[in-house]
């Protein structure tokens, strides 16, 4: 038994540790000054915003359009900018354009019929036919684009990690499960 203590204490050593020495940043190469972000922050708020700047520290996001009114005194103007700290965000995501899904879907539904036809017709009338599937190609690209949603660019695992112990019972056997998330 002193060896399965001795194991338990090495994993939660080894967890906690890592736990406390990953320290989280936000990318500057993916979260740029200019773009449209959804930060959720760790209570499961989202701030739709343009990203005013962004360091490894800190991301300031405008939320606002114009000029905000304080509903108390309307002679003050609020705050639209939120600043977030990497600690307080669960995830950043980069929304994309509609029409990117359009052009791709259109894009790889053509080019198979365009070759076919070039091989299989000469002196075909084919406009038709290019023109329905190149709809039908954009409106699947439409409908992935969709379905995948906005890109994450930033999700914090500090709520992540956990170390699970189990005691594993059989007729022939007596052990114990581990496992390590992070």
């Amino acid at each position: 038994m002193p060896l399965t203590s001795l194991f338990c204490a090495a994993l939660a050593i080894v967890a906690l540790t890592h736990a406390t020495a990953a320290a989280q940043e936000f990318d500057t190469n993916k979260i740029r000054v200019g773009q449209t972000v959804l930060v959720r922050d760790l209570k499961g708020e989202e701030t739709k915003g343009i990203v005013q700047s962004a360091d490894m520290s800190k991301l300031v996001v405008k939320y606002g359009v114009g000029r905000l009114q304080d509903p108390s005194d309307p002679s003050k103007t609020l705050d639209d900018t939120r600043t977030f700290t990497p600690a307080e965000v669960d995830r950043v995501r980069r929304p994309g354009p509609i029409w990117d899904g359009a052009v791709k879907g259109a894009l790889i539904a053509l080019v198979p019929v365009a070759i076919f036809a070039a091989a299989e017709c000469s002196g075909c009338e084919v406009g038709g036919a290019y023109a329905s599937v190149t709809v039908i190609g954009a409106a699947i690209g439409i409908g992935i684009d969709a379905a995948w949603g906005p890109k994450t660019v930033y999700r914090n695992h500090g709520g992540s990690r956990r170390v699970t112990l189990a005691p594993v019972i059989g007729k022939s056997r007596r052990g114990l499960a581990a496992s390590i998330r992070f």
